[in-house]
């Protein structure tokens, strides 16, 4: 019953009830059986709303590369990375080879691993793209390092960028190599779960087993 004034049918009793939840599970069945995979974990990240991020603004092509300074603390002293995700669109007349991205010490140099992804691949509106690097990065903590985005050839890839970037760890980097304060890349650096083989623990040392004739 309603709660609140009893000229208006309420009263100040609270209700409560007990028993079991029954909220469904987001992922059905059949797609759980099927899937044999973990999710991957986004390490460090900066994941503005769409909505933030200028349109058709900050474009790489040619010799207009763009890029993102980040660093974390994991706590253990160093962490691993072998993926990067980033809001990227092209124009509709966009041709030519592929986008490269790397990950390294400094905006266009110290690469550690990299990435690249044809531009015919990628759509007209914003969306993340993932791109698994060349090979797994360790990182160090507290360390700051630069995600770097070079286009050769014609037509503009966009990346998302928002103008009032609230990321801390880092700045957007523009096509000199200057950080720019208060504007931050939307980016993720990710590391894939992996699934270990199970271990039999405290498992009994068997002798032969003889079949019986």
């Amino acid at each position: 019953d309603p709660t609140g004034d009893a000229k208006l049918g309420g009263n100040w009793n609270l209700e409560y009830a007990t028993g079991p939840i029954e909220a469904q599970v987001a992922v059905s069945q059949s797609a759980q059986d099927a899937w044999s995979h973990l999710l991957d974990n986004v390490v460090v990240s900066y994941q503005p709303s769409f909505a933030n991020l200028a349109n058709n603004a900050y474009g790489t092509s040619g010799g207009n590369p763009l890029g993102q300074s980040f660093s974390y603390n994991s706590g253990a002293g160093t962490y691993t990375v072998d993926k990067l995700s980033l809001v990227m669109y092209r124009d509709a007349s966009t041709s030519g080879p592929a986008i490269h991205v790397d990950l390294g010490t400094s905006f266009g140099g110290g690469t550690i691993a990299s990435a690249s992804i044809a531009r015919s691949s990628l759509g007209t509106t914003e969306a993340w793209v993932t791109l698994t690097l060349s090979s797994t990065a360790t990182l160090t903590d507290n360390t700051t390092y630069y995600i770097y985005i070079k286009g050769t050839g014609s037509g503009n890839v966009y990346l998302g960028v928002d103008d009032a970037g609230t990321y801390a760890g880092g700045d957007f980097i523009d096509s000199s190599g200057a950080a720019v304060a208060g504007k931050d890349m939307a980016f993720q650096a990710i590391k894939s779960s992996t699934n270990a083989a199970p271990v039999l623990a405290a498992a009994n040392n068997l002798g032969a087993i003889n079949e019986d004739p």
